[in-house]
């Protein structure tokens, strides 16, 4: 036999992979305590919020998914 049998047990895969990216966002609330701090915020939509930083995970490139293409 040949190696073209060896060939033809190969198969294709999809491999997904990235960065992870962190972005932090600060509002001013009025509240009594910290949970109605959390409640006001929630409902106050992201746009409307400041962004303080963006940046990448330190852990750099990682394989998030990996499946059998067929």
């Amino acid at each position: 036999m040949t190696n073209n049998r060896k060939d033809n047990d190969m198969k294709t895969y999809k491999v997904i992979g990235g960065y992870t990216v962190y972005e932090q966002y600060e509002i001013n609330v009025e509240a009594k305590d910290d949970k109605e701090a959390i409640a006001k915020a929630e409902k106050i939509p992201v746009e409307k919020w400041d962004e303080l930083q963006s940046q990448n995970s330190d852990c750099g490139f990682t394989i998030d998914d990996v499946w059998e293409d067929e």
